[in-house]
């Protein structure tokens, strides 16, 4: 592989300096036809400076100096390119090619050199030097034509050596690539078989060996490789594995065969085995374990079977005492609804007491309201009579003003009878008039003071009738306040009597409820003595059981659980004693 590699990298050097070289020669040779065309394009503007200088001097339109100037430098340009292209010896047809136009060259600049220092100087230039300066440019058009051809085919032929360069360079690393794959794969098929298949199998058989299956053959044992050692190692930690396996199942067998014996026993209800054999190993600790949990069940039986019997007289003791408090309940029972039903009856009267006293409120309030009515009738009645007296009051002053007016009239009339009398004749018609209007206001006058007598009249009867209704007011106001006395007892009495019905409701519901807990209670004191009776039932056979164990006392002797009747038991009730050996 290190050869194959090493041939690679050499083969590619070399493809890679072809192409580099090939790369340089297209470079050089795209420079020269850079600098050919560059010397074409001076010799078309020296053509076209010298052109130019002499429009400039037939016509003046262009600066003829500058275009002189600027001709002269590129002749100077021109000379420089055209070395260029003489010196390049990459290409011997490009350089011959270039040499051949030396004179050409020589005789066109001299000629476009001495034309334009003509014109500068002011010179003149016939027309056979401008021909002659044509004939010039034509020839060396002519002559760099077949330079540019030699340099397009000297570039055309390096831009095909580059690309056959490339190519080769290209067909070589695919071929050693091709070959460098190759190489990886033979090496790869190599691995496989020297490394990758063995260590595979070998770690089969170890994972076979760590799922339990001690029968498998481990393959590579005969190898002289590294894979040959794994393969060993993994054969003799099966046979280790195997060796220990037969040593766990020997000892499970023993440990099974003295704990199962020793189970057997406890399940038949002897608390006394004990494992004497050491049983070794991890398994050490079992022997221990199972004596301890033997000594601790036999203790605790020894504690079930006296607890047991504590609770057997406890029992009967509360059975007896709940058959009474039932007897009880039930008395008690008989005395609450003799209760209930006495403040049943007294909460109907007070009830009844309390609706006669409400209705006896509303009519009381009812009349409080007539009389607040007439109260109201006769304050109106008043401010009616205040309103007729002030009338009164005002209609004396018109009749005063009436009165006034008339008897201002009856001066004016006269008045007007003297002023008729003096007229004369001619005045007895406006004096007629005036005893007439005199008359008027006399009788104006008369019935205006009839009108203030009635007025006066009935002003006087209007104050009498103003006192006597405030008097009726009063009184009325008096009987109001009264009768507010009045209905607030009778607001007091209907309240006390609401709140005393209120209250013996209260006592009648919770003499109910006091009713339905007595019952409950003897109900839950019928429950309580069923279950006591279960209890004692269990208990008693709960007792019998334990009779059937075996369990060691504090001597360390075997006895056996019993149950023996006595005479009385605590509470002077007959009963039974359970009689238990307490475990040290």
């Amino acid at each position: 592989m290190v050869a194959a590699a090493v041939i690679w990298a050499g083969v590619g050097w070399f493809s890679a300096s072809r192409v580099d070289a090939s790369l340089d020669e297209v470079q050089k040779a795209t420079g020269l036809l850079r600098n050919h065309m560059e010397a074409d394009m001076d010799h078309d503007a020296i053509n076209s400076g010298v052109m130019a200088q002499l429009a400039a001097r037939s016509v003046g339109a262009v600066d003829g100096r500058g275009a002189g100037q600027d001709t002269l430098d590129t002749v100077a340009e021109f000379r420089k390119l055209i070395a260029r292209d003489q010196a390049f010896e990459g290409a011997p047809d490009v350089h011959e090619a270039a040499m051949a136009v030396t004179e050409d060259v020589r005789v066109y600049l001299e000629t476009a050199t001495e034309i334009t220092r003509r014109l500068q100087a002011g010179e003149p230039v016939n027309d056979g030097d401008v021909e002659r300066f044509h004939r010039t440019f034509e020839t060396l058009e002519g002559s760099l034509a077949k330079v540019s051809d030699q340099v397009e085919a000297h570039v055309e032929a390096t831009r095909e050596q580059a690309a056959a360069a490339i190519l080769f360079n290209q067909i070589v690393g695919l071929v050693c690539l091709v070959s460098i794959m190759a190489v990886l794969y033979a090496v790869w098929r190599r691995i496989r078989g020297d490394a990758i298949v063995p260590v595979i199998a070998v770690g089969e058989a170890v994972a076979q060996l760590s799922r339990g299956d001690y029968a498998v053959l481990v393959p590579y044992t005969e190898a002289r490789s590294e894979i040959g050692i794994l393969a060993r190692s993994a054969e003799d930690l099966r046979d280790r594995l195997l060796r220990a396996e037969a040593e766990r199942a020997e000892q499970e067998q023993a440990i099974v065969s003295t704990l199962g014996d020793a189970l057997a026993r406890l399940a038949e209800g002897d608390l006394t085995k004990r494992l004497e054999q050491d049983l070794g190993g991890a398994f050490g600790s079992l022997r221990s374990d199972f004596n301890r949990a033997a000594e601790d069940l036999s203790r605790v039986f020894s504690q079930v079977t006296e607890a047991n019997g504590e609770t057997l007289n406890t029992s009967r003791e509360i059975a007896a005492s709940v058959g009474d408090l039932s007897n009880r309940n039930e008395q008690q029972s008989m005395s609450v609804q003799s209760i209930s039903g006495a403040i049943s009856s007294v909460t109907g009267r007070v009830i009844e007491a309390a609706h006669t006293a409400a209705s006896a409120q509303s009519e009381v309030n009812e009349i409080g309201g007539e009389v607040s009515r007439g109260g109201q009738v006769i304050r109106d009645a008043i401010e009616a009579m205040d309103r007729i007296e002030s009338s009164s009051r005002e209609i004396g002053q018109i009749i005063a003003v009436i009165d006034g007016i008339s008897f201002q009239t009856n001066l004016l009339a006269l008045n007007a009878g003297v002023e008729a009398a003096r007229a004369g004749e001619a005045g007895k018609g406006f004096a007629v008039v005036a005893t007439e209007v005199r008359a008027l206001a006399q009788r104006s006058a008369d019935a205006a003071n009839d009108i203030k007598n009635l007025i006066s009249a009935s002003t006087g009867e209007v104050e009498n009738g103003v006192l006597l209704v405030r008097e009726a007011g009063q009184v009325l106001e008096a009987i109001i306040g009264r009768m507010g006395g009045i209905s607030e007892l009778m607001d007091k009495l209907s309240a006390g009597a609401g709140e005393q019905s209120a209250m013996l409701q209260q006592i009648d519901g919770s003499t109910t409820s006091l009713e339905q807990i007595t019952h409950s209670n003897a109900a839950l004191a019928e429950q309580v003595t069923a279950a006591t009776r279960q209890v004692v039932v269990a208990t008693e056979d709960v007792a019998r059981k334990l009779a059937a164990l075996t369990f060691a006392r504090g001597g360390g002797q075997a006895r056996e659980g019993g149950v023996r009747a006595i005479g009385q038991g605590r509470g002077g009730q007959a009963g039974q004693e359970v009689v238990a050996w307490r475990a040290a």
